[in-house]
């Protein structure tokens, strides 16, 4: 009766916090690997941008060639940035829609 009604209803809530909390977690924890990821792309810009100006001031690269390869460092960076955050924001409605 209204005795197994109300234990059926602390179950329900108590499940309902505790995934709440669960959600909430992973999504942190999504937020952070992609916070993580874009700093590697990004330092791994870094690490090509300075490689390229290394050549060009080697004198191995002219600057037309350097501003080529900044460019395409630029673009790979932002298509692997624009990749990460449309695998983890589909990733995180799926977390939300549970």
């Amino acid at each position: 009766g209204i005795r197994s009604a109300k234990i059926k209803y602390s179950f329900l809530k108590y499940i309902r916090e505790h995934n709440e909390e669960y959600y909430d977690e992973l999504l942190s924890e999504y937020n952070k690997l992609k916070q993580d990821s874009k700093v590697s792309i990004r330092s791994i810009r870094r690490e090509g941008l300075d490689e390229a100006k290394k050549l060009q001031k080697d004198n191995q690269m002219t600057e037309d060639e350097l501003k080529n390869a900044e460019d395409r460092i630029q673009k790979l960076t932002d298509n692997k940035i624009s990749e990460i955050d449309r695998i983890l924001n589909e990733k995180e409605k799926e977390i939300m829609n549970v």
